[in-house]
């Protein structure tokens, strides 16, 4: 359940994903990174698609039950700052998480995106657009990496390599919205 409620997450399928990692946390109440993926997939289920504040405060509730049963692993830390910094507007404390997260494991992926994400809110965008190539270079089957990646160089006005990274994402991922 917990490697479904990844893929569906990936290709933007939040609400296969919430069930997933639902099924996953109820087979082993002590995964603390199926509890970080539910976190993230509560989260944006309720952002893109339901509008349900409620799902942001599971999300947040989820990534907390993440970081303690495994805080000495990046994922619970890079969900609740992620939640934290996009949802509930908590810079200093999104920040942490997400700096504590790559401490753990600098190479992780999903962390180096998210990260691209808090530089660019900071309006950092020269530094955001590095961690993103970072993604895509350390995972080039990542839509997500090559999606990040597509919208901060649309926001630097880079348009031409924006374009190629969208249509990147889009290959890779052709069902999904958001590279669109």
């Amino acid at each position: 359940q917990f490697l479904i409620g990844k893929q569906a997450y990936n290709r933007d399928a939040y609400q296969l994903a919430v069930s997933a990692y639902r099924k996953a946390v109820a087979l082993d109440p002590n995964f603390g990174a199926a509890y970080a993926g539910l976190a993230e997939s509560e989260a944006d289920l309720a952002d893109a698609v339901t509008g349900e504040p409620a799902g942001l405060t599971r999300g947040l509730a989820a990534a907390e039950r993440a970081i303690a049963l495994a805080p000495d692993q990046p994922d619970g830390y890079a969900a609740r700052g992620e939640i934290r910094f996009t949802f509930f507007l908590d810079w200093d404390g999104g920040r942490a998480d997400i700096e504590k997260a790559m401490a753990y494991d600098p190479g992780n992926i999903s962390t180096q995106l998210r990260y691209s994400e808090l530089l660019a809110e900071l309006g950092l965008l020269p530094e955001a657009i590095v961690a993103a190539r970072k993604a895509t270079d350390a995972d080039p089957l990542s839509g997500n990496a090559w999606k990040a990646l597509g919208k901060w160089l649309t926001l630097d006005r880079q348009y031409a390599a924006a374009r190629q990274a969208l249509n990147r994402a889009r290959q890779i991922n052709p069902d999904s919205i958001n590279p669109r």
